[in-house]
């Protein structure tokens, strides 16, 4: 008498697992399509960090600046000693274009602007000088993204010769 067993056979597990393979790739694909639609720049979490990373970067140009070349509302551009080995004094200029979305960028010296800040809709530069010009206070007011995020620092510059 023969005995039947009760087992899979290698076509019901090959016709199994390539079932399940197209499975998890569509909802792997429809995962990854999901998440290339949402803008990341208008995540509040990733505008404040711009704004934080900003305000750090300005900071630490004024902190090192040896005088203000120009200032506007809208444009800073300072002078800072040498960062790249040239002997020359380097020229670091901070530039929003006065129209709400537009990014703020950082230029050092020569090179292309770098977005520092993806989307600006209000910016400031202030301008406060001490008699002797030993001090330069710069405050700077940004709001970022949708909701309208304001980001504030007041900074002075140290290395003033």
């Amino acid at each position: 008498m023969l005995r039947k067993n009760s087992a899979f056979t290698l076509v019901e597990l090959l016709a199994t697992m390539t079932s399940a393979s197209l499975l998890v790739l569509g909802m792997t694909s429809t995962i990854y399509i999901a998440l290339q639609a949402s803008d990341a720049s208008t995540n509040p979490a990733k505008q404040t960090c711009d704004g934080i990373n900003a305000i750090s970067q300005l900071e630490y140009d004024l902190t090192y600046a040896k005088d203000v070349l120009s200032g506007t509302a809208t444009n800073l551009e300072i002078s800072v000693a040498d960062r790249d080995g040239d002997l020359v004094d380097d020229r670091i200029t901070y530039n929003w274009r006065e129209a709400s979305g537009q990014p703020l960028t950082r230029t050092f010296n020569s090179e292309d602007p770098k977005n520092l800040i993806e989307s600006v809709h209000a910016l400031e530069f202030a301008y406060t000088e001490n008699e002797a010009k030993e001090l330069l206070y710069i405050d700077l007011q940004a709001t970022i993204g949708d909701r309208q995020r304001i980001v504030s620092g007041s900074f002075l510059m140290r290395n003033r010769p």
